[in-house]
């Protein structure tokens, strides 16, 4: 029997399913259960650059730097992965890959002047609307078809909203939770929609690659493939005791995922799973001054966006790619206890930056990660062991920083180790303008 559906929507008319409750094929699919709608647009920084000047339209673009740069890719349009480009890979590659691609820097406030206009869409569709990023987004569907009909017609007609207010495809999941949404999102990926049924979920995750698995960093997959639990019906089959023994709290997390247990509400208040900010250098660079100052002001962006949200950090992951594209990461649980203050995340970041360095050459790319979770009503800043007082009461150093720069623009004030960055990298008012589009800002 057939359980997971694969829809084009090109011609709604011939639509067929397979409705699991009633065991027959009907012309609409009509989701009793729990439904989540999980939208993806697709190669979105690398549409909107073909949407700006139409000469790029049906051509390999590559968004992310020009081809002599020593940057990576961020996005690129279909036409480009044909010859095997994908997003991280470094530029002078992809030149190689196809040398008559077009290369782009971006601009990302072109991306936020879109990403608006969906929104403003999708919230006339469902009353629970969440971004999980600025190109893809979850609505919760459940109970709605009295109102508009089945799911998959509602998907339909936000599927021509989008392409008609902005010209963009989107790639769509319909499913019982958020985790099985998301996965057929990407399954149906260019511009299709994926359906998984009630009851086939752990069917539809059989042989789906484990990596898909929202916590399955590169780190956790290749401590899954030493055990030989490539897929997510491998993962599903393992005791839930051994991936906790594992990974800890994160693997219990992980296991329920991999079961298709995931009673996460769509809520656009939700916490995301990270909050990270990276970028390449312009050149590999074997100055540790450098990488350390421009870790420094990551890490003020990456705590700015902590406190909009209303969030700590509770972990500190640092990432970093040398000159021969080794990647290498590293993680740190908050000594001091959950905070969104830069002065107390830095430190921890520094110092994870210089165990990594000492095993590394050259610097291609420096990043940082933070694990957050919602701030307590009751929560009281705990400070580091040793500190007799505040010097500022609690966050008025932060917020009184947040709300020159709110006024003034992000780049009005610098502070701290971002201060070496003057005079090397291009500055405006929304600061250093950084070789990764969606960090200018």
């Amino acid at each position: 029997m057939r359980a997971v559906i694969f829809v084009d929507f090109l011609d709604f008319r011939f639509l067929l399913g397979y409705h699991a409750r009633t065991g027959k094929w009907t012309k609409e699919v009509t989701m009793k259960d729990r439904t989540i709608l999980h939208l993806d647009i697709d190669a979105f920084f690398a549409s909107v650059e073909q949407l700006l000047d139409p000469a790029l339209r049906n051509r390999p673009d590559v968004v992310g730097g020009f081809a002599n740069e020593s940057g990576v890719v961020g996005s690129c349009s279909y036409e480009a992965r044909a010859f095997g480009i994908h997003a991280g890979m470094a530029l002078k590659e992809a030149r190689r890959c196809c040398p008559r691609a077009v290369f782009v820097r971006g601009d990302f406030r072109h991306y936020e002047r879109i990403q608006k206009q969906i929104r403003e869409l999708l919230v006339a569709y469902s009353p629970s609307v969440e971004f999980s990023s600025i190109d893809d987004a979850y609505l919760d569907l459940t109970g709605l078809d009295d109102f508009q009909g089945p799911p998959l017609k509602t998907a339909a007609r936000i599927r021509r909203a989008i392409l008609e207010r902005t010209g963009l495809s989107v790639s769509m999941g319909l499913g019982t939770s958020k985790v099985v949404a998301r996965i057929a999102s990407g399954c149906a990926k260019p511009a299709g929609t994926l359906v998984v049924l009630a009851g086939y979920e752990r069917l539809f995750f059989r042989e789906i690659d484990v990596k898909q698995i929202p916590g399955v960093g590169p780190l956790t997959g290749r401590i899954l493939a030493e055990l030989d639990v490539r897929t997510v019906g491998q993962l599903a089959s393992v005791k839930r005791s051994v991936v906790e023994a594992l990974f800890g709290r994160r693997g219990r997390k992980i296991s329920q995922l991999a079961n298709a247990v995931d009673p996460r509400e769509v809520d656009e208040r939700a916490v995301p799973l990270s909050i990270s900010r990276e970028t390449t250098f312009r050149r590999v660079t074997r100055s540790k001054r450098e990488v350390e100052s421009m870790l420094h002001y990551l890490t003020e962006r990456a705590t700015a966006d902590l406190r909009k949200r209303k969030l700590l950090a509770i972990a500190v992951e640092v990432k970093l790619i040398d000159a021969g594209f080794r990647r290498s990461t590293r993680r740190r649980s908050m000594k001091s206890g959950p905070t969104d203050r830069c002065r107390l995340i830095y430190p921890m970041a520094l110092h994870i930056l210089r165990e990594l360095l000492q095993r590394q050459v050259g610097v291609r790319l420096v990043g940082v990660s933070l694990a957050p979770r919602k701030r307590s009503t009751r929560f009281q800043h705990q400070l580091p062991l040793g500190t007799k007082r505040e010097p500022l009461p609690r966050d008025a150093l932060e917020e009184g920083i947040d709300r020159i720069r709110k006024k003034f623009g992000f780049g009005a004030l610098l502070a701290g180790r971002s201060i070496d960055m003057l005079g090397k990298v291009e500055r405006t008012e929304r600061g250093f303008t950084l070789r990764t589009p969606s960090l200018n800002r």
